[in-house]
């Protein structure tokens, strides 16, 4: 019997941070500061340093490491006027530069699971700081007890730390987790090697393998309960 739902954010809850969302974000404040890049650029620059090895070396820096990152990133990009300074101010001004909103399905999936009193969760590769914006900013602040980011335990999805923390802070057995995502290496797979539930979102239709448990509306996530 499921007793908890765990859910990735963007992508799954949330759009608008989606990768070309974030590029284009990245996009609009360079530019802002006089700096043009391609989205080619950007998004070759931000996957030479969101990487595995490099952010889990950068959360030592704690509340910095926005900022951090950043400077790795505007570095790669070529960036090297005022370099720590813009690294600053795209850590503070961010969220003036990305908007996000909630999927049609969210709510309605959410209310039920609330009815049904199952502990809700929230496991992100984004900061607790970022998860609490981004949850006040579109009203979902009140569902989830459980809220984990990079920073939570030191990893990144889908390492099995981050899934075996989540097991111990809920305190249920992993086969009574649900975890619903749309990603199958960081999600689906993830969960599935601690032994959670997993089920795929997959609102387009993209994956087409077969042995998957996969929904293309949230809602239908009931009938895996």
């Amino acid at each position: 019997m499921i007793k908890a739902v765990l859910f990735d954010l963007g992508g799954t809850l949330i759009r608008g941070s989606d990768p070309l969302d974030l590029y284009e974000a990245y996009g609009k404040f360079l530019k802002a500061y006089g700096v043009s890049r391609s989205l080619s650029d950007i998004e070759r620059a931000f996957l030479d340093v969101y990487r595995k090895p490099i952010i889990e070396k950068i959360l030592s820096h704690g509340r910095s490491f926005w900022a951090e990152f950043n400077l790795l990133f505007l570095r790669k990009l070529g960036v090297r006027r005022n370099v720590h300074d813009l690294a600053r101010l795209l850590d503070e001004e961010w969220w003036n530069h990305v908007e996000v909103s909630l999927y049609p399905d969210v709510l309605p999936l959410l209310d039920e699971l609330k009815l049904r009193r199952l502990k809700l969760g929230v496991v992100t590769n984004g900061v607790e700081s970022d998860i609490d914006v981004i949850l006040k900013k579109v009203g979902l602040e009140a569902f989830f007890e459980l809220r984990v980011g990079i920073d939570t335990f030191g990893k990144v999805k889908p390492d099995r730390l981050v899934f075996e923390g989540c097991v111990e802070r809920l305190k249920i057995p992993p086969s009574e987790i649900l975890f619903v995502g749309d990603s199958i290496e960081n999600d689906y797979f993830g969960a599935c090697d601690v032994g959670m539930n997993a089920v795929l979102v997959d609102r387009g239709n993209k994956f087409k393998g077969e042995g998957f448990r996969k929904v293309r509306d949230l809602r239908e996530v009931l009938s895996y309960l």
